[in-house]
């Protein structure tokens, strides 16, 4: 998987356009299937009241699925947060790399290899505390936040921090590749045979 530097600032211009989002703006990305558990809809009740502070924040949500029509309904008036549908490819690649921080906020996930994807793409990650792979790619202020629905002050806090703070963004960013940089097959077969 390419990562962020192999992808130029015209494509990230291009991509944004074809959204409708502002060259200038903090993308938060969503990539996965629009169910309940996947939480995105609860997500978008804090990123709504983030964006009451911060109004260069955007939201992008890639997929579709039985949520799609209510999640249109839910930010018809909001011109922060955009629904693209389902995306493929170097289509999804591109879009992964126009963005500035991922999220996942599943409220149940096994594992979450779309964080495998952001993590390629170099991306700060902003996680809710019960996706499965948090125990081994996500580390709290390292490469991202993980937050938990039940404390939504944090969770705005978060969102509000990543977009405020470039700083931190590339500090996580690079967190991101160095961590998924060595996580192959072979290095996960070698970790297996050692406990074994």
């Amino acid at each position: 998987i390419k990562f962020k530097e192999d992808f130029s600032e015209k494509n990230k211009i291009k991509i944004r356009k074809k959204f409708k989002i502002a060259e200038n703006s903090i993308l938060f990305l969503f990539v996965g299937r629009l169910i309940e558990e996947k939480g995105i809809d609860l997500f978008i009740k804090s990123f709504k009241k983030a964006s009451e502070r911060n109004n260069k924040i955007h939201l992008l949500i890639v997929g579709g699925g039985p949520l799609y029509n209510d999640l249109k309904n839910l930010i018809h008036d909001f011109s922060n947060i955009s629904l693209s549908g389902p995306l493929y490819e170097k289509d999804l690649l591109e879009t992964y790399s126009s963005a500035d921080i991922f999220v996942l906020p599943s409220i149940s996930e096994t594992w979450g290899l779309v964080i495998n994807e952001a993590m390629a793409s170099s991306l700060p990650l902003l996680v809710n505390k019960n996706v499965g792979c948090i125990d081994d790619l996500v580390f709290d202020k390292e490469n991202g936040i993980i937050f938990d629905f039940k404390n939504q002050k944090y969770l705005i806090e978060s969102i509000l921090l990543l977009a405020n703070s470039k700083d931190l963004r590339i500090k996580m960013a690079l967190n991101s590749k160095k961590i998924i940089s060595i996580w192959t097959l072979r290095n996960q077969a070698l970790k297996l045979s050692e406990g074994w």
